[in-house]
């Protein structure tokens, strides 16, 4: 299976504050490139300029997208882990574990004019303070959004049939682990993000995970990261690759969807967030493990809770469009005191040495 380029987020807007998955993403990769630098100063664009010219020589390229700008990049994944390349700075902060021997960082601040930076010092501590605050404040939603929800999420819990679901699940990984081929040992997951909370909306890259799958399961009804979590452990237990997409409001807890590329299948969950029946091939309809019945008798109660739970999403949404709005203030207190014709030539030459 040959997929040429993948979107995907490392990191997500949560309940818990900011969910970083970078280390996931970045642990098969060969060399990491780590880059530094302020807002403004031109590291998305740094790294889109790689990722053109690794796709100009038909190389796979993975864009790791960023949750509170999703039209900047926070990392690129080249040629299948032959090299990456990733933002560094807050709030996903990394460092080198092995300097040069397995990372190297590009620093940006060697392109900048300090004495430009210094002149617009308040300016940027009161605006970086302001964004902190509506960041805060979209947590908060987040977290009774959550809570609302989760009420929701008990009651379809406390009516569902655990055992009759486990087998099911058994019997699927089954079938696909006879078709697939097993290393032998523990398998290796890749954990991110398919979704993402950000100022433009919900938005997810679905589509572009699922190209080049032969069969793409549908999941319909409650119970499906149930579902998914016992497969990806019967999975890994048998040494076959998976890759788990998790739900931004259960980042440590909810398989949202689940990708075994040896085995050419894909789960992805189908709500009112996500509709994924026309990337679907067929469909997994959960309800027949749960007693429709009684989860009736909460109805008024769940569609309660529905409207309050997208109602405070709704919220969270303008909490990070605030935010976008000032980082954007903040980059352009950076961007005129940036050398950017020193850093161009600075990426050519990067291009020049790491693909030819």
């Amino acid at each position: 299976m040959k997929r040429n380029e993948v979107h995907f987020f490392p990191g997500a807007n949560t309940p818990e504050g900011f969910f970083s998955y970078y280390n996931s993403a970045l642990d098969s990769c060969n060399y990491v490139y780590i880059i530094k630098g302020g807002p403004g100063t031109g590291k998305s664009g740094y790294m889109k300029r790689v990722a053109r010219a690794a796709k100009e020589k038909e190389l796979k390229v993975e864009y790791l997208h960023c949750s509170s700008d999703p039209f900047s990049l926070d990392g690129i994944l080249v040629d299948n882990g032959r090299f990456a390349m990733v933002d560094g700075t807050s709030p996903h902060i990394i460092e080198p574990k092995y300097p040069g021997a397995a990372e190297a960082v590009i620093n940006l601040s060697e392109f900048w004019d300090v004495t430009e930076l210094k002149r617009r010092k308040n300016s940027i501590m009161e605006t970086d303070i302001n964004i902190k605050y509506e960041f805060a404040r979209a947590y908060k939603y987040l977290a009774a959004a959550k809570d609302v929800i989760s009420i929701n999420n008990e009651i379809y819990e406390s009516n569902l049939c655990e055992d009759a679901l486990e087998d099911m699940s058994e019997e699927l990984a089954g079938d696909i682990l006879r078709k697939t081929n097993k290393t032998g040992g523990k398998g290796r997951s890749r954990c991110s993000f398919a979704s993402g909370i950000t100022p433009s909306g919900l938005m997810n890259y679905i589509a572009s995970l699922s190209q080049g799958y032969e069969r793409v399961y549908a999941l319909t009804g409650y119970g499906g990261y149930k579902m998914l979590q016992k497969i990806s452990y019967l999975m890994e237990r048998n040494g076959v690759y998976c890759e788990k997409y998790y739900c931004p409001m259960f980042p440590d807890e909810k398989i949202e969807h689940l990708f075994i590329p040896s085995a050419g299948v894909a789960f992805l969950t189908h709500n009112r967030h996500h509709g994924v029946h026309l990337i679907s091939n067929d469909v997994i309809d959960l309800t027949e493990y749960s007693d429709i019945t009684r989860v009736a008798l909460s109805a008024q109660i769940l569609s309660e809770n529905e409207r309050m739970y997208e109602k405070l999403l709704e919220m969270a949404v303008t909490s990070l469009k605030d935010a976008y709005w000032l980082h954007n203030t903040l980059e352009s207190y950076y961007i005129p005191a940036m050398n950017f014709s020193a850093l161009d030539n600075h990426c050519t030459r990067f291009i020049s040495d790491i693909l030819n």
